[in-house]
């Protein structure tokens, strides 16, 4: 018998076989960052690479400012007229506005029925759809909230209001 047909076989631990390691992202690509030892400590407790992934994917999506110059451009309606502001509450959250959901304005314009209009009332911002009734207009929450009233404007009234809502800018949930 030859040394090598007398020993044990060994038992493998670790090297390469199928299946083995770590697995890619798809399309994905390797690379070294060389980093201090107090920079690698920063970066764990970050998140590591998926941090890093992170920071990326948030330099490639275009800025709010961005969208806001492009739908300004876009828009049928000179820029003096239009007005940026959050909705300030849910009162029309089924319509999908939303606290907090940046809405452009049109300043100057007169209501409409079936407008979405900003108006301050009781001191408080807040917002409604302009539809008819018979004793004249109403203003009408859209909401999930129950608690919200209509309000009646008389026909011949002049409706005081920030504006009349022309684009809603949200983010995908």
């Amino acid at each position: 018998m030859t040394d090598s047909e007398n020993k044990a076989p060994l038992k493998k631990k670790g090297g390469a076989r199928p299946g083995a390691g770590r697995k890619p992202l798809i399309g994905a690509k390797t690379t070294t960052v060389i980093l201090t030892e107090d920079l690698l400590i920063q970066l764990k407790r970050l998140g590591g690479s998926s941090w890093i992934r992170s920071q990326i994917a948030a330099t490639t999506k275009p800025s709010p400012t961005k969208v806001a110059d492009e739908l300004f451009k876009s828009l049928p309606i000179p820029a003096e007229e239009i007005s940026v502001e959050k909705a300030p509450d849910n009162s029309m959250d089924r319509a999908g506005i939303h606290e907090g959901t940046v809405l452009f304005l049109r300043k100057k314009a007169k209501a409409q029925v079936g407008n979405i209009v900003l108006l301050e009332y009781a001191g408080k911002k807040t917002l409604r759809r302009f539809t008819a009734s018979e004793r004249g207009f109403r203003l009408v929450p859209e909401s999930s909230d129950s608690g919200l009233t209509d309000f009646i404007l008389p026909r011949g009234a002049e409706l005081a209001h920030s504006g009349i809502v022309v684009y809603v800018l949200s983010e995908p949930k």
